[in-house]
């Protein structure tokens, strides 16, 4: 059993031989590149020349003769900035090959040499800092003819920056962030899209991007609605910031501007105008004259003449102490006439009216007959 497995051992290992051999199959070669190193700093000539506007670059010579080139950076206010060593394989990390040299306009040496390092960096991976000095700036050689003619200074080729992020807290002195508020930065003639401003008086995702190298270690201002922080920073392509805080001093309290809601006014809806009915003239009503009434004259009416019945009237005793006069008046009717000067003239009255006035005018005759009547009988029970 052991056999079996040695011999198939061998079987494939032979295949494997053959496929990895010169006439088959090469396996392929990896090849692992370096961490790249990205350096910045100040650049100071000698003799007092300005080195604005001019370039640098950095080479590493192998031993066997090989040279690695990076790109050209921009000098801005003398300084140079993100100026990345990034060779092609490990062979420039031995001894002896990794020798870095640095030229002003690719002739003029700097003093200054370094070892490469792979992924050499600052504080916070920020670029790292080597300060260059040169002798002098390169002197433009002049041709053998009348008219000298000046090399033309090579234009560097522009370098894009990486954003940077800054995040922190806002502090102002008395006062808290105002709602409204906006955070921005500003490099130049760059100004940053506003920040988000948290509750907690908190900023984030302050981006800087300007994607210019020109803007590479120049000053980095903060503004808080407008106001200038007391915090600045230099600006490095692609640095993060996470607890950057900006203090600022003397902000006047932000009152945001409302923006102004459109009133909505209804339309009107039109009221129909009732039709105008003509009032009718009021006509004069002629005023009625009093209209003479005729007077009538009452017609006189005959009353009949009473039928007195005699009543038999005992003759009185008189009493010797007093003496009742007795005198027998005739009463005669008097016919009225027309006249109608009587107190009791005729009138038209009704009936039950006649028959009253004469039980009336008969009540003191049948009264005085009444009293001697009782007046006798009163006498004989005496």
């Amino acid at each position: 059993m052991n056999y079996r497995k040695i011999v198939f051992i061998i079987f494939i290992l032979s295949i494997m031989t053959v496929l990895f051999s010169e006439k088959g199959y090469a396996a392929p070669e990896l090849v692992f590149k370096p961490i790249p190193t990205t350096y910045r700093g100040t650049v100071t000539i000698k003799d007092g020349s300005i080195s604005e506007g001019k370039f640098i670059i950095a080479e590493i010579t192998k031993l066997d003769g090989a040279v690695y080139t990076t790109k050209p950076v921009v000098i801005r206010n003398g300084k140079y900035f993100m100026l990345i060593v990034s060779p092609p394989d490990e062979s420039y990390i031995t001894l002896n090959n990794n020798i870095i040299k640095f030229y002003l306009d690719g002739i003029i040496q700097a003093v200054e040499t370094d070892r490469f390092a792979p992924g050499k960096s600052g504080p916070n991976y920020s670029p790292y800092v080597f300060d260059l000095t040169f002798p002098s700036v390169p002197t433009p050689t002049p041709t053998p003819t009348a008219t000298a003619t000046v090399t033309p200074t090579p234009t560097a080729t522009p370098v894009a920056a990486d954003p940077s992020i800054y995040s922190g807290e806002v502090i102002i002195a008395g006062l808290r962030v105002q709602e409204g508020s906006i955070i921005f930065a500003q490099i130049g003639e760059y100004q940053s899209i506003p920040a988000i401003i948290e509750k907690d008086d908190t900023y984030r995702n302050l981006v800087i991007d300007p994607n210019d190298s020109k803007f590479f270690g120049q000053t980095v201002n903060f503004y808080l609605n407008g106001i200038l922080s007391r915090t600045v920073s230099t600006y490095v392509p692609g640095k993060v910031q996470k607890h950057f805080d900006l203090i600022f001093v003397g902000v006047p309290t932000f009152t945001p501007i409302p923006t102004p809601t459109p009133t909505f006014t209804p339309i009107p809806t039109p009221t129909p105008t009732p039709t105008n009915t003509p009032t009718p003239t009021n006509t004069a009503t002629p005023t009625n004259l009093p209209t003479a009434t005729a007077t009538n004259t009452a017609t006189p009416t005959i009353s009949p003449t009473p039928t007195i019945i005699p009543t038999f009237t005992p003759t009185p005793t008189l009493s010797p102490s007093a003496s009742i006069f007795f005198s027998n008046t005739d009463i005669t009717p008097t016919e009225s006439k027309e006249s109608g000067g009587q107190c009791f003239g005729p009138s038209n009255v009704s009936l039950a009216t006649g028959i009253g006035n004469s039980i009336l005018m008969l009540a003191p005759i049948l009264f005085l007959a009444g009293y001697v009547r009782i007046g006798k009988k009163k006498k004989k029970r005496d």
